[in-house]
């Protein structure tokens, strides 16, 4: 994933009730209501649905790219997920990487 923390014409949409930790990053994304975006995570040009935990650490990031994720899902620490549409309730374990074309 490219390093787009200081691009031009971020626009996200962020509700009410979101958590985003310290040095995480969200851009062009919409994120729906009572969402937890743990601290590092990066989240590009996505769609997150409402009470997702999108787990990371220092030491295990997690990358969510061009994605649209269902309501009630879990992301774990250093999972990276790109062009992936997540169902409801569903789990992604720790440090899986997932890219659907």
């Amino acid at each position: 994933m490219p390093n787009r923390r200081w691009r031009k014409n971020n626009k996200s949409c962020i509700d009410n009730f979101t958590r985003i930790g310290k040095n995480a990053v969200v851009t062009n994304s919409a994120v729906m209501d009572r969402v937890i975006i743990g601290d590092n995570a990066e989240v590009y040009d996505s769609i997150i649905g409402r009470h997702v935990a999108v787990n990371s650490s220092y030491i295990s990031q997690q990358n969510t790219a061009i994605s649209v994720i269902a309501d009630d899902v879990t992301i774990e620490e250093g999972c990276s997920l790109q062009l992936q549409k997540s169902t409801r309730t569903r789990q992604f374990k720790e440090n899986s990487r997932t890219k659907q074309y």
